[in-house]
C-alpha cells in the first residue's frame, strides 16, 4: 500500500515538473466539487492523484473529510513548493467549508461556535456521512426533513449548511432558546413538544446531544433562568480554528435561556395537569382507606358492638318508660 502511494506521489511530482504553472484552485471552491478540468495534463492529474491517494490510505489514516496525501516517513513540502500541489486543493476545500459554515451561521443569526459544535457532533464534518437511521450529509438531514426545508441535495455542503442554519434559527424562534433548538434538531419538534407536555420521556441520546453541544442539561433550558452559559470551544480534532472567532481554548458565553411563550404555556398546562392528578390520587387514596376500614374484620366487630350497645340503650330506655308508666297508674 505504501509503495503504491509512494509511486503515485513520485508520478505526481513528475507531472508537476512538466508544467510549473497549473491553474490555481480558488479559495471558494466547494468541498464536494473537484478542481476544474482543463486541457492541461497537470490540472487533470492532480485531482485524480489526490482521489487515488485518498482511496489508498483510507484504511490507514482516517480524517474528517478527505485523507492526507502524505506518505509515511516523508516530510510534506511547504504549500509554496511545487511538490505539494495535491495538498493545496485539500487546504482550500477545508478553508471553503469552514467559511461556508461561518457564513451560514451568521446569515441565520445563530452563534458560529454553537453551529460548529452541532455540525461536528452530527457528522464530524464528513460530507458523505449516512447514519444508521438514514440521515444524510454533513448536517444529517433525514430525507423527509430535507424535503420539508427545500434541500434537494443533503450531500452538497453549501446547501446543507445553509439549510441547517436556517432550520436551527426556526427551531430557536419556535422554542425560544438554543438548547431546545438543539434538542428539536436531534429528536424532532413533535417529540420535544410531547416531552414539554410531560407526555413522554426525552430520549437519552437527545439528553447527551444537548449536553455535549451546549455543556448544559436539557432540563436546564426549561427552567426560569434568563441566561445560561454554553460552551463555545471547538472540539480538539475539528478544523476551522481562527475562522469566525472559533477557538479550541476552553471557554463559555452566556445566551438567552428564555423559552418561547408557547413553550411556557405547554409547560404550565402540564404542571397544572400533574398537580390535579396528584390531588385526585390523594383523594382516591383517602376513599380507599375509609373503605378498607369498613370492610376489615376489626371494623366489622366494632360496628357490631356499637349496634348491640345502641340496641341495649334503646331497650333500657323503653324499660324505664314502662316502669315509670306503671308507677303512675299504681299511684292513681
Amino acid at each position: 500500500m505504501r509503495f503504491i502511494v509512494a509511486v503515485l506521489a513520485a508520478f505526481l511530482a513528475l507531472m508537476v515538473d512538466v508544467d510549473r504553472s497549473p491553474s490555481p484552485v480558488p479559495n471558494d471552491t466547494p468541498t464536494t466539487q473537484a478542481s476544474p478540468v482543463s486541457e492541461d495534463s497537470v490540472s487533470d492529474a492532480v485531482p485524480f492523484a489526490a482521489r487515488f491517494i485518498e482511496s489508498a490510505v483510507a484504511s490507514e489514516q482516517p480524517s474528517w473529510m478527505v485523507e492526507s496525501a502524505t506518505v509515511e516517513g516523508e516530510t510534506p513540502a511547504p504549500a509554496s513548493q511545487p511538490g505539494n500541489t495535491a495538498a493545496e486543493p485539500q487546504a482550500s476545500a477545508i478553508d471553503a467549508f469552514c467559511r461556508t459554515l461561518r457564513d451560514a451561521a451568521e446569515a441565520s443569526k445563530i452563534p458560529v461556535a454553537f453551529f460548529a459544535r452541532l455540525i461536528w457532533q452530527e457528522s464530524r464534518f464528513r460530507l458523505n456521512e449516512v447514519s444508521h437511521a438514514g440521515a444524510q450529509g454533513v448536517a444529517q438531514f433525514m430525507p423527509e426533513t430535507a424535503a420539508e426545508v427545500g434541500l434537494d441535495d443533503p450531500f452538497d455542503p453549501l446547501k446543507a449548511l445553509l439549510a441547517s442554519a436556517k432550520l436551527l434559527r426556526k427551531l430557536r424562534d419556535d422554542f425560544g432558546n438554543l438548547g431546545l433548538a438543539a434538542a428539536a434538531y436531534n429528536a424532532g419538534p413533535g417529540r420535544i413538544q410531547k416531552w414539554l407536555a410531560r407526555q413522554r420521556e426525552l430520549p437519552r441520546e437527545t439528553r447527551d446531544y444537548v449536553r455535549i453541544i451546549t455543556g448544559t442539561r436539557a432540563e436546564d433550558w426549561i427552567e426560569d433562568a434568563d441566561r445560561l452559559a454554553i460552551r463555545i470551544d471547538l472540539p480538539r480534532e475539528a478544523p476551522c480554528e481562527g475562522i469566525g472567532g472559533l477557538s479550541k481554548s476552553k471557554d463559555v458565553t452566556f445566551v438567552s435561556a428564555l423559552a418561547a411563550p408557547g413553550v411556557t404555556t405547554i409547560i404550565r398546562k402540564a404542571e397544572a395537569a400533574e398537580q390535579a392528578a396528584r390531588l385526585a390520587a390523594g383523594r382516591a387514596r383517602k376513599r380507599l382507606a375509609i373503605l378498607l376500614k369498613k370492610t376489615t374484620p376489626g371494623a366489622a366487630r366494632l360496628g357490631k358492638v356499637r349496634h348491640v350497645v345502641a340496641h341495649a340503650k334503646t331497650r333500657s330506655a323503653k324499660g324505664r318508660a314502662i316502669r315509670l308508666a306503671s308507677r303512675e297508674r299504681s299511684s292513681s
